[in-house]
């Protein structure tokens, strides 16, 4: 039997954005260990060579910091006149220039 898009299998499960209680226990339990083995953990990360230091430290970080999501910024334009937009557009691009500037 095919499930139709948006019901579930089990319509009393777990509510969308509910962590899974797995992932929940181990970001957990590695959060602990980071804070309970920190001066540990720090002294073998000062031993590995600087690129194996950041990929550890940035796998470790992934179960203790959220990820960044992506955001988009939509700009409606055609309410502007063409002398606003160049307005604009100038702006922009003199900005653009004084950021190289310093």
């Amino acid at each position: 039997m095919a499930f139709k898009k948006g019901e579930s299998g089990n319509p009393r499960g777990r509510t969308k954005g509910t962590p899974n209680a797995i992932t929940k226990d181990l970001r957990e339990r590695v959060r602990d260990l980071l804070e309970n083995q920190f001066d540990q953990v720090a002294d073998d990360l000062a031993g590995l060579d600087p690129k194996e230091r950041v990929n550890a430290w940035l796998k470790l970080a992934e179960f203790v910091l959220p990820k960044l999501q992506r955001s988009e910024t939509v700009i409606d334009f055609s309410n502007l006149s063409e002398a606003e937009i160049d307005t604009l557009f100038e702006r922009a691009m003199a900005k653009n220039d004084n950021q190289w500037d310093n």
